[in-house]
């Protein structure tokens, strides 16, 4: 049996910003449909206008006649509130990433209390059912610190997306959406 991917989808690209694009859009285009974007730029994506605005940049840099695509996603802070979430769901981005705050590159604005964000991750839910929220793999690290057990951090999952799939499920509520896994978006 074969199997060809004549054109596959990047579900974790940081095409950064700026002189880079020049680079970094035109070899994503050639290579892949579409892709999730990350926002952890400096400053982040916080919103559905940075997000619009990046996308602007970066299909500026699209080859002639591509038809590749930027899916937005948004950087979740610990301010960020259900009505940016509803407004950047509307104007079409894709997904917001959770980050733990200085936990990875251009971090600094993410996450320091999960628990802030449980009403903001339920208007995700009520405003788009086909959103995702993608976390970070430094999200264990949070829950450590935020008091959760060490086997609600590890999982007994043997693969990583059962780790995290885990790790999520006992630290959110349950009727909270989780994709679990580092940028697994559900579609």
């Amino acid at each position: 049996m074969e199997l060809t991917l004549t054109r596959p989808d990047d579900w974790h690209l940081h095409l950064r910003d700026g002189a880079a694009l020049a680079g970094t859009v035109p070899s994503a285009a050639r290579y892949f449909g579409r892709a999730i974007v990350m926002p952890n730029l400096t400053p982040p994506i916080i919103d559905g206008a940075m997000a619009l605005a990046y996308r602007e940049r970066i299909l500026a840099q699209r080859p002639a006649g591509s038809a590749w695509q930027p899916l937005m996603v948004i950087y979740l802070t610990d301010r960020t509130s259900r009505d940016t979430v509803a407004r950047a769901l509307e104007a079409g981005v894709t997904a917001a990433k959770l980050y733990p705050a200085g936990a990875t590159t251009n971090s600094e604005a993410g996450v320091a209390q999960l628990e802030g964000l449980y009403d903001t991750l339920a208007a995700m839910e009520e405003v788009a059912a086909g959103a995702a929220v993608s976390f970070s793999q430094a999200l264990a690290g949070l829950l450590l610190e935020q008091g959760h057990d060490q086997s609600s951090c590890l999982g007994s999952g043997t693969s990583p997306a059962g780790t995290w799939q885990n790790a999520c499920r006992r630290a959110l509520p349950p009727q909270r959406p989780v994709c679990p896994g580092p940028s697994v978006i559900a579609t």
